[in-house]
């Protein structure tokens, strides 16, 4: 199955399924902080604009970012690189974050959406939870339908175990929803079926290949960022690295044994 294609490649799960995976997965990133789980809201104007960005849009990449609930999406050509810029010249990685109430949504640039990544593997390090990093891609076609469901507004897409509950690989449920500030997020299934994607990097990633952008296209190996990420201290060439690849973070291929379902 390709990592990035205009066709509809997530898993169709029940609404009861979505909600049973969002009650069950547990990521536990410090007991102390609070932090249980990572979620965020992508309002469905923002999903249509990121997908009309550039014509040559197939779908949507999305990163964990610094905040807990925050998210980084952008956009995916039909070769698998990110709309790093618009037609118009602005930044293609938009962000949200803030409070499920209040959620502020900004347009900011490659380099600041990859210092997010890296710095949410950072903290993600420090209390036990490494392997907590990952892109999830859906098509425009997947987006698309899920906006199609009654009474919502955009997306909730929830973080959970792909194989295990609460396990790595960790993957993206795209679950559409209705948000109302001072309310906060109310998930809107019931009307059709939830999507997961069964393609998430990592530890799924695609080969990488030339990269659109002028900066030079050298892949880190996982065990490379993973030693630089321990130490706290980034290489001289990791910011560069992670800003001139096709991933925010480019992750060594894994050969991960196919399942037939999830959790």
């Amino acid at each position: 199955m390709p990592f990035h294609t205009t066709d509809e490649p997530g898993k169709k799960i029940e609404f009861s399924k979505a909600e049973e995976l969002i009650n069950e997965n547990v990521i536990d990133l410090g007991s102390e902080l609070g932090i249980n789980s990572l979620s965020g809201f992508l309002p469905a104007e923002i999903l249509n604009e990121v997908l009309n960005d550039r014509p040559d849009c197939v779908g949507i990449r999305l990163y964990n970012a610094i905040e807990i609930n925050s998210l980084i999406v952008v956009g995916v050509t039909g070769s698998g690189d990110e709309v790093d810029e618009n037609l118009r010249g602005m930044p293609g990685y938009i962000i949200s974050r803030g409070t499920a109430e209040q959620i502020q949504i900004d347009r900011v640039t490659r380099r600041f959406a990859a210092d997010s990544v890296w710095q949410f593997w950072k903290f993600a390090v420090v209390f036990g939870g490494q392997d907590a990093t990952f892109a999830s891609y859906f098509s425009a076609q997947v987006i698309r339908e899920l906006l199609q469901v009654e009474d919502c507004n955009g997306i909730n897409f929830q973080t959970v175990g792909l194989l295990e509950n609460g396990k790595f690989p960790f993957t993206h449920l795209a679950v559409p929803a209705k948000h109302t500030p001072l309310i906060g997020i109310e998930l809107r299934g019931q009307g059709g079926n939830c999507i997961i994607c069964p393609d998430p990097c990592p530890p799924r990633c695609a080969p990488e290949g030339p990269s659109d952008n002028n900066v030079q296209d050298v892949v880190l190996t996982e065990a490379e960022l993973r030693e630089a990420i321990q130490s706290m201290v980034a290489p001289d060439d990791v910011v560069e690295t992670i800003a001139g690849t096709k991933y925010l973070i480019a992750w060594q291929r894994l050969q991960v044994q196919d399942e037939s379902d999830i959790a």
